[in-house]
């Protein structure tokens, strides 16, 4: 569409994240069924083996897997992400959903449709496995594709899990809401202060600053209240966390310094402190 629904700014960046190789994807299993075609009109009615285009396929399609795979969850982020703050976007995708070709399925399920291929792919290899005659070359042929797809399959988890870590955190920074005239990142003063009790808190460290928070869910939504203006890295030591917690009545946490119970044990108030 001209303007596009995207803004432009950010249309290229979007169709990267959300689309990334499935041209190159696309290309290699197309690449495939081509020379099972070959095969089905030279060799029709009777196919002896199939397993020669199956393992070079396997072994051109590999690098576009461990590409694709493991860039889904950012995929079905940015999709969702759009989807909430761009209502031409999701009047678009909802739009899609109700073409007869779309079958039902969205945005994501369609950009999903790839990655249970490679354990179909194995499944249809068992059931040839199961009616390859004895003394057939398949009978040692399959069982090895079988695994090199299995192998593949396992190296995609590691990306997988990384890109679930990377849009975890994108998340919890969505929805992170500052206090009036709190957005501005500024060092609390130094100044101390007495509180009346201790509040369950949920703390994110991002690369750059640590924020506490107080979680609250809404519609199903859990949103992150900022509790106190972030604090820079910077400013931050670690403690040894070897040693026991320190025992606190009423004082405030204060991160890096303990104030020791008084000699004789810990007042009959005091609370475990505990992050």
């Amino acid at each position: 569409m001209d303007p596009p629904i995207i803004p432009r700014d950010r249309l290229n960046t979007f169709i990267s994240d959300v689309f990334h190789n499935f041209a190159e994807l696309h290309a290699d299993h197309r690449k495939l069924l081509d020379q099972l075609h070959d095969i089905q009109r030279e060799e029709h009615p009777t196919i002896k083996s199939v397993t020669t285009p199956m393992s070079d396929a396997v072994l051109n399609f590999r690098d576009a897997y461990m590409e694709y795979v493991p860039n889904y969850p950012i995929a079905a982020y940015r999709i969702d992400d759009e989807m909430a703050n761009n209502i031409e976007f999701k009047t678009f995708v909802e739009q899609c959903i109700r073409h007869p070709d779309a079958h039902r399925l969205d945005m994501k399920n369609l950009l999903n449709r790839p990655i249970p291929r490679l354990l179909r792919y194995q499944l249809l290899l068992k059931v040839i496995l199961d009616e390859t005659p004895a003394g057939h070359e398949d009978r040692e042929a399959i069982p090895e594709l079988l695994e090199t797809l299995k192998v593949l399959c396992k190296e995609t988890d590691p990306g997988i899990q990384l890109a679930q870590q990377k849009v975890q955190l994108w998340c919890y920074n969505s929805n992170l809401q500052f206090k009036p005239g709190e957005s501005v990142l500024l060092r609390e003063p130094d100044t101390g202060f007495e509180g009346n009790g201790w509040t369950e808190i949920f703390v994110l460290l991002f690369d750059n600053y640590l924020v506490m928070t107080e979680p609250e869910e809404t519609n199903g939504v859990t949103k992150y209240n900022v509790d106190q203006r972030p604090i820079p890295l910077d400013l931050l030591t670690l403690a040894n966390f070897a040693d026991a917690p320190i025992q606190r009545s009423t004082s405030i946490l204060r991160l890096g310094i303990g104030e020791p119970p008084p000699s004789g044990g810990a007042p009959e108030s005091a609370t475990d402190s505990r992050l």
